[in-house]
C-alpha cells in the first residue's frame, strides 16, 4: 500500500487527476455536484484495497469529497452504478 500512497502524491498522478476531472465536467459522477477545488476528488471505482488499478482511467471518476468518503473501498450499487456504465 505504500507504493500506491507515494504514487498518489506524484506528479504523473496529479496530471492523471485533472484528465479524468476533466472527461468527467468537474461534476460528482455519484451526485451530480458540481466540484470546485478540495471538493474535487477522484475515486477508484475498484478500490486499491481489493486490486484496482490507481492508473486505469477507466477504473477511476470524479467524486465529491463527501461520496468518495462515503463509499469508501466499496463498490456503489443501483443507480450510481447506471451514471458509471453512461460514461
Amino acid at each position: 500500500m505504500a507504493l500506491s500512497k507515494r504514487a498518489l502524491g506524484s506528479g504523473k498522478w496529479k496530471m492523471l487527476r485533472l484528465r479524468v476531472l476533466s472527461r468527467d465536467g468537474w461534476v460528482c459522477t455519484y451526485c451530480n455536484k458540481d466540484l470546485k477545488g478540495a471538493d474535487a476528488t477522484v475515486d477508484h471505482i475498484t478500490s486499491r484495497k481489493v486490486g484496482g488499478d490507481i492508473w486505469d482511467m477507466d477504473n477511476l471518476t470524479s467524486a465529491c469529497k463527501s461520496c468518495n468518503s462515503r463509499k469508501g473501498a466499496h463498490l456503489f450499487g443501483g443507480p450510481c452504478n447506471a451514471v458509471l456504465m453512461q460514461r
